[in-house]
């Protein structure tokens, strides 16, 4: 990993924790704080999808990423 995808990393590791742990914080708002929050957030909702995808099928995320 180059040092640049290695700070991409940690900060989307951060602001999905963030997320996770103060949901009551709309997405808008938390620009403040990231400059590039949509893009973080849209990263966020995939996951939060792919999880959920994941929790309902009991599909592992390699199993729906092969789906059709």
């Amino acid at each position: 990993m180059t040092p640049s995808q290695v700070v991409d990393y940690l900060t989307y590791a951060n602001y999905a924790h963030n997320r996770r742990m103060s949901p009551e914080i709309s997405p808008e708002r938390w620009a403040n704080i990231y400059p590039d929050a949509a893009k973080l957030e849209a990263k966020f909702q995939a996951a939060e999808w792919i999880a959920s995808l994941s929790l309902t099928t009991g599909c592992t995320f390699d199993e729906l990423s092969r789906a059709p």
